[in-house]
C-alpha cells in the first residue's frame, strides 16, 4: 500500500465542549477505488487522511485515520495510472489543492 505526505496538511476542527474546539491536522493520504469498474470513464476513490508512524527505513507501520472524503477522477486524470498508483495520489492531491511532498509505502492493517 502507498501513502503520500501532503502540503499543506488537511485539518478539521473538533468541538471538545460547547466553549472550545481543537484543530486536528493530517499530513498523509491514501486512497482506495470504491468501486473500480473495468472500462469506466471515471473512478470514485475513498480518500483517507491521517498521520503515519514510520520505522527506521521510512516504511509506514501505522496509519491513524483523521477523516475521509470522496474524489472522482476521470480518464484524463488517470492517464498513466497502469501499475503506478502514485499517479492516483498526485491527481487526488491536485484536485484538493495540495502538493505531494513524498510517496511512502508500508503494510498496515488499520486503513479502510
Amino acid at each position: 500500500m502507498i501513502f503520500a505526505k501532503i502540503n499543506p496538511p488537511a485539518s478539521k476542527i473538533e468541538q471538545t465542549n460547547p466553549f472550545s474546539a481543537t484543530t486536528i491536522t493530517a499530513d498523509t493520504i491514501t486512497a482506495l477505488a470504491r468501486p473500480y469498474r473495468l472500462g469506466s470513464d471515471s473512478v470514485r476513490f475513498e480518500v483517507q487522511f491521517g498521520t503515519v508512524t514510520l520505522d527506521s527505513n521510512n516504511v509506514v507501520t501505522n496509519f491513524k485515520h483523521v477523516m475521509s472524503l470522496e474524489s472522482i477522477l476521470n480518464d484524463a486524470q488517470l492517464n498513466g495510472w497502469g501499475t503506478d498508483d502514485s499517479v492516483v495520489l498526485h491527481a487526488i492531491a491536485a484536485n484538493l489543492g495540495a502538493n505531494i511532498v513524498t510517496i511512502l509505502s508500508g503494510t498496515t492493517s488499520n486503513v479502510f
